[in-house]
This record gives structure tokens, sequence and C-alpha cells, in this order.
């Protein structure tokens, strides 16, 4: 038999009935009543709440309140708990003990006619009567609170007239036998006032004074506050630079790897480097020096796996170098090398300051043992200074593994490389090298302040404050020795002064324009 759906129709001995109905249908009446009567409860209660229906202890939520009207939600502490000062002095009032001991201990104490005297400068019976009498045991009486009169007093404190405070010459703080004034009673505006007037006597006292000290230390003037640096770009017409004069310290690597015969070379690798090094007098400009430092090994026969130090092959010399190549020839090669710590070496002990002479290192090596570049830096800044010594390395048939240490230390003082694996390039690289030692180099200027002494090239911009400078020119030509000072360059605050230099009969004429 064929089952139908719950929701149809069937027809039982000829009659229609209808399908049951689901629980959801069934509910869905009841839902709606239960939905209206809540509404018209909430609605109920809102009107009787706005109306003031029901009593404030029930809408406050205190059904066993006294019915007092309460104060903001913030403050509900009844009325009755606050202490009243006014009732404490009213009960005290009515105590068998006398309330000026017990509010005012400092008033038990009566003040002597001298006593007295000495406070206000004047006799109870000089000064006249108190503005508070003393009763009838002889005690002076309580002053009465702030805004009372007591029976038979004077005006109280808003009634009183400037005219009748100023018979009262007593100062503030003082106890006087016409006037007492306890520590718990309350300050008079007046009081305040007075001392604001004396405290701004003492001050205008105190500036006026030259015996004592100011309280504070003036301000410097507006103009020296507040100031910006300004900068100095030094221009010199025709100027290109001069020859450079150098101190050059020849390292010559004559090590047994150096020294070892290699087809390749012809000879050795020492043999070319010293060919090389006597040919060094046409590179150099006149009124240069130049020393050259090989590696003296012990001829007691015994190995030894530590470098051999350093010495003098060739004492420092001007151009053109006479004797050098028959001290490069007469040079005995062995042993192990450490050029980089020659080169710490030689800038301990060989650079003397003050010659006017540009200092260069030049190193001649295969590079075989490992240039630790870290140490000459060291040496360069804690002695002369990195920018004023140039390291040039001339590298004959130096592995690239070898070259690391050696590069760095050309790198970091602005020297010169230089690879020569065969022979036949020592010429050309020669040529080359003589280009840079002759270039004409632009010498570095004094700028003197009153904060000290700033160095710089020619058409560099330095950054200075704000004064008053000097400045002393490098070597020009036309301009003599003793007039290459410029005295009185003014420096403005946040501006860049462009000071031009020209050459007329023999001193610098300069020129200061904003650039």
């Amino acid at each position: 038999m064929t089952e139908k759906p719950p929701g149809d129709e069937r027809k039982e001995n000829g009659e229609t009935v209808a399908a049951p109905q689901t629980k959801t249908q069934q509910r869905k009446p009841f839902r709606l009543l239960f939905l209206l009567f809540v509404v018209a409860v909430a609605a109920l209660l809102y009107v009787v709440y706005a109306t003031e229906l029901i009593p404030q202890k029930f809408r406050l939520g205190s059904f066993f309140d006294s019915g007092r009207k309460l104060g903001p939600l913030f403050g509900r502490a009844a009325v009755e708990n606050l202490v009243s000062s006014e009732e404490i002095l009213r009960a005290v009032g009515r105590s068998p003990v006398d309330p000026s001991k017990v509010l005012f201990p400092v008033l038990e104490k009566t003040l002597s006619p001298e006593d007295a005297k000495k406070a206000t400068g004047a006799t109870p019976s000089e000064k006249g009567t108190s503005a508070h009498p003393p009763d009838a045991e002889g005690r002076p009486s309580v002053p009465p609170a702030f805004g009372e009169t007591p029976p038979g007093a004077g005006p109280t404190v808003s009634e009183r007239s400037p005219e009748k405070e100023a018979g009262d010459t007593s100062q503030p703080g003082e106890l006087t036998a016409g006037k007492q004034k306890p520590s718990g009673a309350i300050r008079r505006p007046q009081a305040s006032a007075e001392r604001f007037e004396d405290r701004q006597k003492s001050q205008e006292e105190a500036k006026g004074s030259p015996n004592k000290v100011q309280a504070a230390a003036e301000d410097p003037p507006q103009s020296e506050q507040f100031q910006l640096p300004g900068s100095l770009v030094v221009k010199i017409h025709n100027y290109t630079g001069t020859l450079p004069k150098w101190r050059a310290m020849v390292i010559f690597d004559d090590s047994a790897s150096m020294s070892k015969k290699l087809k390749s070379w012809g000879s050795s690798r020492a043999e070319s480097a010293a060919g090389l090094i006597g040919k060094l007098p046409e590179a150099f400009t006149p009124g240069s020096k130049l020393a050259v430092r090989d590696f003296l090994c012990s001829s007691d026969g015994k190995k030894s796996t530590a470098s051999c130090p350093s010495h003098m092959l060739y004492d420092w010399n001007d151009a053109p170098f006479s004797g050098l190549q028959d001290k490069l020839n007469g040079a005995s090669p062995g042993g192990k090398s450490d050029p980089c710590a020659a080169a710490a070496f030689t800038l301990k002990r060989d650079f003397a300051a003050g010659e006017g002479l540009s200092a260069r290192i030049v190193i001649f090596t295969n590079g075989y043992t490992r240039c630790a570049s870290s140490e000459v830096l060291h040496v360069i800044e804690k002695n002369i200074g990195r920018d004023k010594v140039r390291v040039d390395v001339f590298a004959f048939g130096m592995h690239p593994k070898r070259k690391r240490g050696y590069a760095n230390l050309v790198e970091r003082t602005h020297g010169a490389f230089f690879a020569i694996d065969r022979p036949a390039e020592a010429e050309k690289v020669l040529a080359r090298y003589k280009k840079i030692l002759q270039a004409p180099m632009m010498e570095k200027m004094e700028v003197k302040g009153e904060k000290g002494v700033v160095t710089a090239t020619p058409d560099q911009e330095i950054p200075l404050s704000p004064g008053t400078y000097s400045l002393v020119l490098p070597t020009v030509a036309g301009i003599k020795a003793s007039s290459r000072t410029v005295e009185n360059i003014k420096i403005r605050s946040g501006e860049a002064t462009l000071l031009q230099i020209k050459v007329k009969k023999g001193k610098p004429v300069a020129q200061a324009t904003k650039k």
C-alpha cells in the first residue's frame, strides 16, 4: 500500500479527513500571544514609572529607607552623618573645660608687658584696646569663627574698612598683647597680599643691591641665540694645484720566494723589482725624498719560521737619489718577509711630522705573506692620519687570493695598485705611476677661528659657526709666502659665503658674496 505525505488529504469511508498538524504549526498561536503579553507589561511599567505612581523609595530600590530625600548618586551620604565644625565648636563651648585650652593651647601662655612691648613696639596701654579683649579670668578670648559676630565685638572682616586696617602696625606671623593670631585661624586675604608685597619689595632690593647675588643669570643677547651654522667656499682664480713633494718609503721584498728563479721572469721577481725601483727617480718630483727598506735575515744557517726584520737599505736622500741602484744590487735576498709589518714599523719610526712633504709607502712584493691591513691602518690613524698617507702596491706575480689584504690597504688610503704578471709590463706601469706622482694636487688651506682650525681644499664647502675667521691660502703662483693670510672673514647665521681670491701685485684680493 502506498503511503501519502502527512499534509495530504485522504478519504476514509467516503469522508474527507485532513492530515494531522505538526508541532511547529500548533505552537505558532501561543508564541504570538506571549509576545503581545510581554510588550503590554513593558508598556504598563513604563507609564507607571514615568507618571511617578510608584513611591521614590521603591524606584531607588530601598524598602527600608526612612523616606528622606537623597542627594546625587555619587554623594548619597546622609546629611546627619556629616561632621559640622559649627556643632563641634558649640559642643566644646558647653564643656566645663576652657575651649581656648582645647582648641588653641598656644594661647594659654600670656605675654608679659615687656614681651608685648618687644613684639609690638608698645605696651598694651599704648597700643590700645585689643580687637579680642580677655575674658573675666584674664585669658585671651577665642576669636570668633569666620563670618560670625559675637556680642559686643567689632565689625567682621567683610565690614572692616581700609582706614581701620591702616592703624595696625603688627607684622604677619607676630604675637602681640593686643592681637593674637592662633595657628588654626583662617588666613585673611589681606595678609597674603601683604606677604606678596613684602616678597616683591625684597626681590627689588636684591636686584638693586650690588652686594647681593642675582637669583637668575642674565640671558645672553638675542643676537647670540638660535643661530644656524653657515658655510664657506673658497675659489682661487687660475689655481689648478701645485706639484706635490713626496716623502716615500720603499718596502723591497727580497725574500726567498721573491728571489726564486722562474723561466717566465727570466731570472727572478726580486731582480725585476730592483730594476723598477732604480728607475723611480724619473717618476718623483723635484724636492721629494726617498728611502728603501729590505729584509735582513741571520746568516747562522738555522731555519726560522719567523719573518726577517726589516732594515734600512737606502737612507733618506733627495732627488735624483744618487747611489740608489748600487744599494739595490748589494741586497742579500733570502728568508721570509712581512711587507705590511715593515710598513707599520716604518710609519712609527721614519716619518717625522712638520716637514711639509706628503707621505707615501711603496711596497714591491709577490704577496707570499698575507697582509694584516688592519694593523697598518691603526698605526696610520694613530701616528699620522689616514688622509695624510698613501700606500701603493706593486704586485709581482701575486696570487689572486693574496691580493685581498693589499688591495684593501690601497683602497682605504687612496693609493694605487699595480699588478705585474710579466717583466715586459714593468715599463708601462712605471709610466702610469709617473703620471700619478706628478699630477698637480690641491693643497689644503687652513680656516682659523675662535673654536679651532679647519683644513679643506679650495672649492670645498666648509660648514662653520657664525663668527669671524682668518684664511691661510695654499701655495699659489704669484702670491708671496708672507701674504697668504686673509683676515676678517665674516660668517653669518644660515648663510653660505663664497670667497673669491684673485692675485694682484703679489697679494691676494678677496671678495665675499652670498652663494
